[in-house]
């Protein structure tokens, strides 16, 4: 690749997700959200949101750039560069900037919340969600790394499950979220654009 390309099929559904979120952010209020999302519980969304919140895990992240070491170790550097710069942005604003910003299961306490067996409640660092941050972060990596680029609208649609996940489980508010994934594609986005020029891979 002689120049930064970007897979707008990644980007251009995530953009409208983020212009549908914007307005989820300024007509909701905070809470509503996860008593909303979390009001559709069943079994099968049990399971699915279960398995869906793995996404967003630090371990899949680094599995995946050991399998692309293989691959091309480049890019391999690339994934643990954006695993790192957006792991650590995420826990110095979650412990440091807004350390007192509490979780759905404590701000929220006395709703009437469905909650899924096996899913340890977190109740402090809500802001913003880190797997979030690292389920966007990912798949915006691979949107860019996969010669199949259509293949970038099913990333989005992955990493919004893994968002989603995280208001339904009762692990975050709706705000936690839009900002992790926020977060997880500038951060990934600018990597991937200083490496592209750097190294002209």
């Amino acid at each position: 690749m002689k120049k930064t390309e970007w897979n707008y099929w990644f980007y251009l559904p995530f953009l409208f997700a983020l212009s549908a979120g914007a307005l989820v952010l300024i007509l909701v209020e905070k809470g509503d959200d996860v008593l909303f999302v979390n009001s559709f519980h069943a079994p099968f969304f049990d399971q699915l949101f279960y398995y869906g919140t793995t996404l967003g895990n630090g371990w899949l992240f680094i599995a995946v750039a050991v399998a692309l070491a293989i691959k091309n170790f480049r890019y391999a550097v690339i994934a643990f560069s954006c695993f790192t710069a957006t792991a650590l942005l995420v826990q110095f604003l979650k412990k440091i900037v807004f350390a007192e910003m509490m979780r759905p299961a404590v701000v929220l306490a006395g709703e009437p919340l469905h909650f899924v067996a096996g899913v340890k409640l977190a109740e402090q660092f809500s802001f913003p969600s880190g797997h979030t941050a690292l389920a966007f972060s990912l798949f915006c990596l691979l949107s860019q790394i996969v010669r199949i680029r259509w293949l970038g609208l099913l990333f989005v649609l992955m990493a919004l499950m893994g968002g989603l996940s995280r208001i339904y489980l009762v692990q975050h508010f709706f705000m936690d979220v839009y900002f992790g994934a926020l977060l997880g594609v500038t951060v990934t986005s600018a990597v991937w654009w200083w490496f592209s020029k750097k190294y002209q891979f």
